[in-house]
């Protein structure tokens, strides 16, 4: 370490998704964005910079839209209980109701009650609102499939969506775009 300068060290940040997110038994917490973070630590295993998109990155980054691109309202959902726990389902579309999606009907179960996480299904041409979606929902995963809209199945993570206004000042601002400073940049300057 004797060689090492300061110039050479960097500090990155998790990508967050919630900063005010609550788990299930009511604990403040702080929750990554899942594929920020996985790509995040596959670039700094790469040793790559973190904060330097690669080719492929930033062509999906381009491609893929804003979540804010497609108003909730414009997009309908089928939510469906992937678990034993009651009321899961219901508590979840109530959720993204308020959310500004639209859930009509009620919301249904799976033959399979032992889902572990939670996922969105959604068929070819509905890949940008399942986006929107997903942004909704933090960890959820996005899985393309031979589907004429988007289903939600709830695993037993049970997902919390999140508020999409905020009712009062987040302490610290949700980021996804990793950022690094260089030692001589941070805290280890004299």
């Amino acid at each position: 370490m004797r060689d090492v300068s300061l110039t050479d060290v960097k500090f990155a940040e998790v990508p967050l998704a919630d900063v005010d997110f609550k788990t299930p038994t009511g604990e403040s917490a702080v929750l990554w964005d899942k594929q920020a973070a996985r790509d995040l630590f596959t670039k700094i295993d790469a040793d790559q910079d973190p904060a330097k998109p690669t080719p492929s990155a930033s062509a999906s980054t381009s491609a893929s839209p804003k979540p804010s691109a497609i108003p909730p309202g414009e997009i309908t959902l089928e939510v469906k209980n992937g678990t034993l726990i009651t009321g899961l389902g219901a508590r979840t579309k109530e959720a993204l109701v308020a959310y500004g999606f639209k859930v009509p009907g009620k919301p249904g179960n799976t033959s399979k009650k032992d889902y572990k996480r939670t996922f969105i299904r959604y068929g070819a041409a509905f890949e940008a609102q399942a986006k929107v979606v997903a942004a909704a929902i933090p960890g959820a995963e996005l899985r393309k499939v031979e589907l004429d809209g988007i289903e939600v199945i709830l695993g037993s993570d049970q997902p919390k969506v999140q508020q999409q206004k905020s009712t009062g000042t987040p302490t610290a601002k949700p980021s996804v775009t990793p950022t690094t400073k260089t030692a001589m940049q941070n805290i280890c300057k004299k």
